[in-house]
């Protein structure tokens, strides 16, 4: 059941500062409901020559007046609080960022495989990089570890280790120790310290600790050697991260100052979407975000159990060429169906890290950037699984953001992308976030949770389709499932797919449609189905319904030519 807004909670403006563009939502009541009104954009205008936000700012939002013909800032630029109720003025105001240069981190821990292994965790899910990780095991003294501290210039430790009840000896001497760091680092050169080990001993190494920096306290990570908690210390070091990324960043205190809740990280609030969708909705399973920035990419998955999310240190703008060097320039090039020279891709991308704002401006430049979310997309999954490996990609719905997804000619392009790179199983749906929003919802839940919940409601995220992908070992080329559909206006039919093909069956948009898939030879529709008939009733999205019946996983020809004709051959399916 959907919540009423707060009589005093109308209209909401939003504020993305992203690595290449700043961005700005106006959000307000419409017939009683939340919902997305308008955006305005501007390249991002903190770097030189203006090294402020505030230009930018204030080019986004004139845009967004010339939209909505809503008077948003006065005459002196500034923001004009709270609005009169004749489209002049805003109530409430809140700031997601992940803009600014990367926050420096270093892990202490005990165990690799136990306490620094969750460290990492918790150090994925913000916009930072690991520079070095010590441990009890650590082979070097501790001149040598004061020389690599001294020589990385950390800005943030995160530090943990112990269960609740657990080591305390161990965690002790490990605060011993960075306490004689502190000591020998300059006093504008030492880092923060998150301290998220054995609550026992939470005060004891404050008191200790803090006399030579600042130290934040949360709840262990570590519970118990079976039990991880990382919500805590993710959120915690998320606010120290923005924290001092905002020392880096001309004019951002300024317009904080104003928002009404906390600023947080783009990442985050993507994560609190992804988590409602799935811990709280009782339609849904398990949820799969992916957000592919210029930057970084995020990927968020959620169930009633748990809710997971890891920040990428790539992105489809300034660090694509992170994609290609992670994920190899050949691999990237696998899915390249334009007559061009590996050569030519690798100066594309590094064209881009120049220029990370251009837009495509031809169909060969849209192929590398597509066939770059596709490696990216392939890695990310990677990784998730290899941490989570009882994950099987059985998705439902998976929801998809950033430009790559936008800028296509046609929305199939987009549904592909998540195709060829997630490789989904069973039956799911893929729902697009055209506008960029999820991120900034995420943080208008904390002034009230109607804003996203209406907003989703009203139709702000495209549903891009139906899909089903079942797991066959069959040979390609022979039947492995069979469709029969019937549509609320008559519309019916009864087909079989063959291994190795994607097929497209035209579902108008936003009709009901009752679908019963079942599968033929050694074939599994759903792994929640099994092998048996699937019976559901659907939406059509605007790519219809799609069956992926290409196998999981499944490989590309080294052949260039039949490879190239193949992948062409499953672009154009989707179109017919």
């Amino acid at each position: 059941m959907t919540t009423k807004p707060m009589k005093e909670t109308l209209s909401l403006l939003a504020i993305d500062l992203g690595t290449v563009y700043t961005r700005v939502f106006l959000f307000d009541v419409v017939e009683g409901q939340y919902s997305f009104i308008a955006s305005g954009a501007a390249p991002n205008t903190m770097s030189k020559p203006y090294c402020d936000i505030n230009e930018g700012l204030h080019r986004a939002f004139t845009q967004l007046e010339e939209k909505t013909g809503r008077s948003i800032i006065d005459s002196q630029a500034k923001l004009m609080f709270p609005s009169t109720g004749e489209g002049i003025g805003i109530d409430r105001l809140v700031l997601t960022y992940s803009a600014g240069p990367d926050v420096r981190m270093i892990l202490v821990g005990l165990l690799s495989e136990v306490s620094l292994d969750s460290l990492r965790v918790v150090a994925n899910s913000v916009y930072g990089t690991v520079v070095d990780a010590i441990g009890v095991g650590d082979p070097r003294n501790i001149d040598e570890q004061i020389d690599t501290v001294l020589r990385l210039d950390p800005q943030i430790v995160v530090f943990a280790g112990g269960t609740e009840q657990g080591a305390s000896r161990s965690v002790l001497r490990m605060a011993e120790m960075i306490s004689i760091i502190l000591k020998v680092v300059p006093e504008d050169k030492r880092p923060e310290i998150l301290y998220c080990g054995n609550a026992a001993l939470a005060e004891k190494i404050k008191e200790g600790l803090e006399h030579w920096t600042p130290v934040a306290v949360s709840k262990n990570i570590r519970p118990s050697l079976d039990e991880e908690a990382y919500m805590d210390a993710q959120a915690l070091l998320s606010q120290m991260v923005l924290f001092q990324k905002s020392k880096k960043i001309g004019g951002i205190e300024e317009i904080s100052q104003i928002c009404s809740t906390e600023p947080e990280s783009t990442a985050m609030g993507f994560h609190r979407i992804i988590r409602y969708l799935g811990t709280e909705s009782k339609e849904m399973r398990c949820v799969l975000g992916v957000d592919l920035g210029a930057s970084h990419a995020t990927m968020a998955f959620a169930d009633r159990t748990q809710s997971i999310m890891d920040v990428f240190d790539f992105g489809l703008g300034t660090s694509m060429s992170m994609i290609a060097r992670k994920a190899s320039l050949e691999h990237l090039y696998q899915w390249i169906t334009h007559d061009i020279s590996p050569g030519a891709v690798q100066d594309y991308i590094w064209q881009k890290k120049l220029l990370p704002g251009q837009i495509p401006s031809s169909t060969a430049a849209l192929d590398i950037e597509q066939a770059a979310a596709r490696a990216a997309l392939q890695m990310m999954m990677a990784h998730m699984q290899k941490r989570w490996p009882e994950e099987k990609a059985n998705y439902d719905p998976i929801l998809v953001s950033g430009a790559v997804f936008g800028n296509v000619a046609h929305p199939s392009d987009s549904l592909l992308m998540v195709l060829d790179g997630i490789q989904p199983v069973g039956i799911t749906t893929v729902t697009l976030d055209t506008n960029g929003i999820t991120g900034t919802l995420g943080t208008a839940a904390k002034i009230h949770p109607a804003i996203p919940v209406q907003v989703l409601e009203s139709g702000a995220f495209l549903n891009l389709g139906t899909v089903i992908c079942p797991l066959s070992n069959e040979k390609i080329g022979k039947p492995v499932v069979r469709i029969r559909y019937e549509t609320e206006d008559g519309q019916k039919d009864d087909i079989k797919v063959m291994k190795g093909t994607v097929q497209h069956i035209p579902i108008t948009q936003g009709k009901a449609v009752r679908i019963m898939v079942s599968g033929i030879g050694r074939t599994t529709v759903d792994p929640l189905v099994g092998k048996g008939i699937a019976a559901f009733r659907t939406i059509g999205g605007v790519c219809g319904l799609v069956i992926d019946a290409r196998g999981r996983p499944f490989d590309l020809p080294v052949d260039l030519q039949e490879r190239r004709e193949l992948l062409l051959s499953w672009k154009n399916a989707l179109k017919t």
